[in-house]
């Protein structure tokens, strides 16, 4: 991509990518990258385009605020590329993330890599078996600080409290329930110390929700998110707006 770029551009990588640039994949299927500023967003989604990827979908949280677009291309062997802006699924880059992170530079391009804490914590929100086992492979190969996971965790909370553009309670609720879902399935899969310490918290976190479901069903509920009229969750937190409002003191 970098050769294609004719200005200067700052995107952040997530997920598989950033597992993949820290050491801990071998290769990854797609390219995940988050874009703060618009008009590097902008200049991200043309180069592609100049490079014969084509727009397969735009989801827009918010028309003209908030993006999820995927490239495609069948000339490259990273044939999926996903584009979000400003947040990726509800996380921010905030200076904390940026000041810990490693940045890789590339001519015009920059490339953000979130430190390991960050990209533990933001692996927790997508709750599939995958990301379950990424979660793991972090835990055993990494001394992870779970104090500074919790901290993160916090500063985004926080975020999410003050934003106008979004409904903080749904995005609250999501974040907390997907976090204590996800530290949940770790548990089950590996003894250790630090997700003791990050079970405590999810659990203290996600009992002041007072969410009557048991485990089971609430990872079938969530997890039904990405598959064919999988509303469930969504019904469950709209039906029950006014009660989680209350139980975060928002009003």
């Amino acid at each position: 991509m970098a050769p294609n770029i004719g200005n200067r551009v700052e995107v952040v990588a997530h997920g598989g990518t950033a597992l993949t640039l820290r050491g801990l994949k071998g290769n990854t299927k797609d390219l995940d990258i988050n874009i703060i500023k618009k008009e590097w967003f902008e200049e991200i989604c043309r180069t592609l385009e100049v490079m014969g990827y084509k727009k397969k979908f735009d989801f827009m949280a918010k028309p003209e605020s908030e993006h999820n677009i995927r490239y495609i291309s069948d000339r490259y062997i990273v044939d999926t590329v996903d584009l979000y802006h400003p947040t990726w699924n509800n996380w921010s880059i905030t200076d904390t993330v940026e000041r810990r992170a490693d940045n890789l530079k590339f001519g015009n391009l920059t490339v953000v890599l979130p430190d390991i804490e960050t990209v533990f914590l933001f692996k927790t929100y997508p709750n599939r078996e995958i990301d379950i086992e990424d979660l793991r492979s972090i835990i055993l190969k990494n001394t992870l600080d779970a104090n500074s996971v919790i901290g993160l965790f916090r500063e985004q909370e926080s975020i999410l409290r003050t934003r106008k553009d979004i409904d903080p309670v749904i995005s609250i609720v999501n974040l907390r329930s997907r976090f204590y879902l996800s530290i949940s399935d770790l548990k089950r899969l590996c003894d250790d110390k630090r997700i003791g310490i990050l079970y405590n918290f999810a659990s203290v976190e996600f009992n002041g929700l007072h969410i009557n479901l048991g485990h089971d069903e609430l990872a079938g509920m969530i997890r039904s998110q990405g598959k064919e009229l999988g509303l469930e969750w969504e019904t469950f937190i709209h039906s029950n707006h006014k009660e989680f409002a209350k139980a975060l003191g928002i009003h």
